[in-house]
Parts: structure tokens; C-alpha cells; sequence
């Protein structure tokens, strides 16, 4: 069982309850080291079981030193390759912090595909029109930063089972732009939206157009009843996790 950037369980505590139930590997994948994509609860999650949840954790996260030492872990960084006897991950840039990722599962029966998830982390076509200063590149160096990242990972994996990517409503006109760059490029059978922001029907009308676009990818999207309180906390998280940033890009600059 891989869980990509735990940050928050629902009310319910859904995924807690999933895990506390399985007799599967568990590994934590973390993509970056935003709030809301990271919670370092992870790191005392089955920490007393005999086989401990495996965790796969960006390099800016053990960078900024959130890792506790007592805690093993597998620190990634772009071009990397973790391998056991269950799954292999291969790890990509990110256009914002971080790492994208593609895990392939080894359980396929002979003469089968091997399933693959590929979880996008903050990787994206950051199109904003006007500039966006969160960005840490330009508007007119992002498109060409974000198709070379997506030909890496066209040459390993030309095909993936499923793919969470990124879509946006904040990039408006632009915001299928990124979306519709992966699946031109890359076969994908499953599709979910992330990052949508709660914004639950403008979100159907983007999957309805990709969709349209990409007759061979079934697109998923549930707008959970829970989600409006978890993006709620999303909001205050973003704007955090923005002051976090620009206090770390000081502390660099005094360094």
C-alpha cells in the first residue's frame, strides 16, 4: 500500500483506519516538503511493528532537517532509483520544490503490465499569465522547464497505469495546459485531479474537456463532502507554507 504525501485524514479518519487494517507493505511517499504535501507524523506511524511503513521521502524534506535521525529512511533526489522485492520507484524534478515520481509495482502476473502510479508532487506547467513571485522561474522559462521533465519521464515510462497531476483553477485560462501536455505525450489509463482547491464544478467542466480531448484516459474525480473542510485548511496551509518559503530563501541569502 503507497501513500503519496500524506499531509491530513478526513473526519472519519479514513486512511488511518485503512492502514491500521491491512497486512500490506506500507510505504510513505513525499514528493516535497509543503505542508501540504507533508506531515511528519509519518515518521511515528507502526514505528513499533515488526515491518514499519518504508519511507520515501524528497530530499528537501531531509534538508531541511525534519527527519528525525532515529528514523530510517530512503532520501531521493531527481534521477534516483529505489528498488525491493515489491515495487521500484523512479524519481523526477518538480517545476516548484522537490521530486515527481513513478512507482511500479513488481506483482504482475507473466506476460501482464506491471501497474505504475505516477504522482506528479508539485510538478506543473505554472502557466500564470501574469508571473506568479512564488515561482522560483520565470513565466517564459516554465513551459520549457516542464516538457523536458515530462520527455525524462516519456523516455522511461512511456505508459502509466494511473497519474495524479496537478489542476489548477488558480492558472485560468492555462489551467488544462499542463494536464493535456502529460496525456499528449504520455499513455495514461487513469487520471486524478490534484490541487483543485474545492472548486468542485469547475473542476467537472476541466475533466469534461480532457475528457473529451482524451478518449482512451478515464478521469476521476469525487468531490467528497469532506473535502471543503480540508481544502479550508488547505487555504491556511498555502499561506504558511508561502511564509515559510520566503523566511528559508533569507535565511539562504544571509548564508
Amino acid at each position: 500500500m503507497v501513500v503519496f504525501d500524506y499531509w491530513c485524514d478526513t473526519e472519519d479518519r479514513r486512511l488511518q483506519r485503512m492502514l491500521g487494517a491491512t497486512q500490506k507493505q506500507i510505504y510513505f511517499v513525499v514528493s516535497h516538503s509543503h505542508q501540504d504535501h507533508f506531515n511528519p507524523v509519518i515518521f511515528e506511524w507502526g514505528r513499533a511493528t515488526a515491518d514499519p511503513p518504508r519511507l520515501l521521502i524528497s530530499h528537501d524534506v531531509s534538508k531541511r532537517r525534519r527527519v528525525p535521525k532515529s528514523v530510517p529512511v530512503t532520501v531521493l533526489r531527481p534521477g534516483d532509483h529505489y528498488e525491493d522485492r515489491l515495487l521500484t520507484l523512479d524519481a523526477y524534478r518538480s517545476t516548484d520544490v522537490g521530486i515527481s515520481s513513478v512507482v511500479t509495482l513488481k506483482d504482475a502476473a507473466e506476460g501482464e503490465t506491471a501497474d505504475s502510479a505516477f504522482h506528479a508532487g508539485d510538478l506543473n506547467n505554472w502557466y500564470f499569465p501574469e508571473g506568479d513571485e512564488r515561482l522560483h522561474v520565470l513565466v517564459h522559462e516554465m513551459e520549457g522547464l516542464f516538457l523536458s521533465t515530462v520527455r525524462d519521464i516519456q523516455l522511461d515510462h512511456p505508459h502509466v497505469t494511473h497519474a495524479m497531476f496537478p489542476l489548477d483553477p488558480r492558472l485560468d485560462k492555462e489551467w488544462l495546459r499542463g494536464p493535456a501536455q502529460w496525456l499528449t505525450r504520455i499513455e495514461t489509463d487513469h487520471f486524478y485531479p490534484m490541487h483543485t482547491w474545492g472548486y468542485h464544478d469547475k473542476v467537472r467542466q476541466g475533466v469534461e474537456e480532457l475528457a473529451y480531448l482524451f478518449p482512451h484516459t478515464q478521469f476521476h474525480y469525487n468531490a467528497d463532502p469532506q473535502a471543503d473542510k480540508l481544502y479550508g485548511t488547505y487555504r491556511q496551509i498555502v499561506d504558511e507554507t508561502r511564509q515559510e518559503d520566503n523566511e528559508q530563501l533569507e535565511e539562504n541569502d544571509i548564508s
